[in-house]
């Protein structure tokens, strides 16, 4: 069931079949209608009826109207995007003092996005009809979509816009309208004459699979719609999202088409009266994604290497889901720790200094959601640190108020099974990070903080604490050390060097003459994470990159010289745990705000191992997914 509440109308946004203009204003006002009804004076919503307007994707217009693009999918390829594109829609926002509610039966969950593109080449064609300067346009817009060095596909233009006698075997055609001749490996779809930059771009994105951001299941907290025409459940892509359940039952289903902060200036929205939103409108004279659509699509097509994308730490995408407990929100690092697979536990400090925890809950091994977060105490000024050493066993590190580095451990079926914190004390130059820790079992403990001298202290547990610290080594670096253990008897720390270099450290008995310079690009004042990977002699390492601070993974089977970009806008350093059987693993952070510059959306995470739907072969799969626009027989996955 969708509750549309009414709120303030500050900016419009637009939608699927509906026309638009971007001076267009509204007073949140007048509309009539109920779900899937008829409206006299608007554009109608896919399988809706207009009197006086043009009928958007699936829809009938009756008189004084015409179609606009993507009224109907026949022999063709299929049409990505269906909007409205007559002038002289006059529609408004919900106007009733009270929410307004569908139907339980029309307004359902519905697939979301596009196909994903299996080749890194999506070529296209200009049609007859298309100005210069619109041509001009799509070029641009079509560049500023490709993104360098990534798994994303780039736009090429075919030569004398004949993609068919170029060789091509499937292509995009962009033309003021569709030509029903061609078949289904053309992929079309259709601009007015004057649409404007963020319109084109708009509609190749959704070329590369990415649905209209007003589908997202947070949309409530960000949009007010109209539901006389978004409530029609014959509709493609005018309900919320529906998610998708990973391989393994233990971890959790992902939203389709959900991904990172709502963003109010994304490319993926379009001006219309039928749509209230808050926040800044698109730039309409600007045709290339933002960051935040980069970042989506990466997360997108990092699905193809079975990443999930990101997903608030909570059971719901409300704007409560960013605190840990009423008016305190995360700040910092948080910790993960996988103590018996797929089971999962994070930890976070508040802005109370309080350190928190929750877990992922499960029903006879089926993912059943978040616990609530647990208060484990104060006052603590640094990030926690954690470690496993096996099923039901967790140990947890953080820096106390009073510079001393305090311990925690849980025992599952202890008496009590959190044992009190109790202080390990500090090296003599003092601790001036977070602890990071790593365990070779359950009475092997290691603890390493960057001291007061900017140097590399650790500290052991066999059964007791050593009395003392230990300083490692002369080098000198930044941030909170990473650590990982592949097993018993060794040990890896990664740390950045005054000159934000990476640097690494081995221990096989003793530890490495020197420490080793690796590549990679860090944002300055971030700090790795380091885990070993499942059963393999692998350590992988996640970053917050340089520049753009999306998450960045390399492995040290190469040497940690290829790095993958895995999208995601990190408001901080990530964090990242992994398990054996079955051998997946997690990555959690502060994800940036929708403006991707200052401020943070709350904790988020991911994890590998996730099977997107439309990776899934055959066309029943395309159905559920969503990812076939054209009809029956199409290919999910390009």
């Amino acid at each position: 069931m969708l509750v549309v509440a009414v709120g303030s109308c500050g900016n419009l946004i637009g939608l699927e079949g509906l026309d638009f203009d971007p001076d267009e204003t509204s007073t949140c006002t007048g509309a009539s209608g109920a779900c899937g009804g008829r409206s006299s004076s608007a554009a109608a919503g896919v399988g809706g009826i207009s009197d006086g307007a043009a009928a958007g994707e699936g829809g009938m217009a009756g008189t004084s109207a015409s179609a606009a693009a993507g009224g109907s999918d026949d022999a063709a390829g299929g049409t990505f995007a269906g909007h409205g594109a007559a002038a002289g829609e006059t529609g408004a926002c919900s106007g009733t003092t009270a929410p307004l509610v569908c139907s339980a039966v029309e307004c359902t969950e519905v697939p979301c996005g596009g196909r994903l593109w299996n080749s890194r080449l999506v070529p296209y064609e200009i049609g007859a009809g298309i100005s210069p300067s619109m041509r001009a346009l799509i070029a641009r817009a079509a560049a500023a979509w490709s993104i360098q060095d990534a798994p994303t596909p780039s736009f090429i233009r075919c030569m004398d816009d004949d993609c068919g006698a170029a060789g091509e075997l499937e292509w995009l055609r962009i033309a003021p309208q569709r030509d029903s001749i061609l078949g289904s490996h053309v992929h079309q779809i259709e601009l007015p004459p004057d649409a404007s930059p963020h319109r084109i771009g708009h509609e190749l994105g959704h070329v590369l699979g990415l649905p209209d951001a007003w589908q997202r299941p947070d949309r409530d907290a960000h949009v007010t719609l109209d539901p006389s025409h978004f409530c029609d459940h014959d509709a493609h892509g005018f309900g919320i999202c529906r998610t998708w359940p990973g391989a393994n039952p233990g971890l959790p289903p992902r939203t389709t088409g959900f991904f990172g902060p709502f963003e109010s200036r994304s490319k993926m929205l379009l001006s219309s009266s039928f749509v209230c939103a808050r926040g800044e409108l698109p730039d309409e004279s600007v045709s290339g994604p933002t960051e935040a659509d980069r970042s989506a699509l990466l997360e997108l097509y990092r699905m193809i290497d079975k990443w999930a994308p990101f997903s608030p730490v909570s059971n719901d995408y409300g704007s409560s889901s960013r605190e840990l407990r009423e008016g305190v929100t995360p700040v910092g690092t948080p910790a993960l720790v996988t103590s018996g697979s797929p089971a999962l536990e994070i930890f976070a400090r508040g802005a109370d200094e309080h350190i928190y925890q929750r877990s992922r809950e499960f029903n006879n091994g089926i993912y059943a959601g978040w616990s609530v977060w647990q208060d484990l105490g104060c006052c603590f000024d640094s990030d926690p640190g954690a470690s496993s050493a096996g099923p039901g066993n967790t140990h947890l590190f953080a820096r106390n108020q009073d510079g001393d580095i305090y311990w925690r451990a849980y025992q599952a079926g202890g008496t009590p099974e959190w044992a009190p914190w109790q202080s390990i004390g500090r090296p003599t130059a003092g601790a001036s990070s977070a602890p990071a820790t790593a365990a070779w079992g359950v009475d092997s403990l290691h603890v390493f903080v960057r001291g007061g001298d900017d140097g590399l202290y650790q500290k052991s547990y066999a059964g007791g604490w050593e009395a003392d610290w230990t300083r490692i080594t002369d080098l000198a670096f930044n941030g909170t050390p990473a650590v990982a253990a592949l097993g018993p008897g060794s040990l890896d720390v990664v740390v950045v060097g005054k000159d934000n270099q990476l640097r690494r450290l081995s221990y096989g008995g003793a530890w490495s003459a020197d420490w080793f310079t690796l590549p990679g690009q860090i944002e300055p004042g971030s700090s790795p994470a380091l885990i070993p990977r499942g059963n393999d002699l692998d350590l992988i390492m996640y970053i917050q990159h340089l520049g753009d601070r999306r998450l960045y993974e390399a492995h040290s089977f190469d040497g940690f010289n290829a790095w993958y970009d895995l999208g995601g806008i990190l408001a901080g350093s990530p964090a990242a745990a992994s398990s054996r059987s079955p051998r997946t693993r997690e990555v959690a952070a502060l994800i940036a705000d929708a403006s991707g510059k200052d401020g943070s959306a709350g904790l988020w995470s991911r994890y590998h191992e996730y099977t997107h739907p439309c990776l899934v072969a055959g066309p029943d799969a395309c159905g559920e997914c969503g990812c076939s626009l054209s009809g029956v027989g199409a290919d999910c996955y390009r």
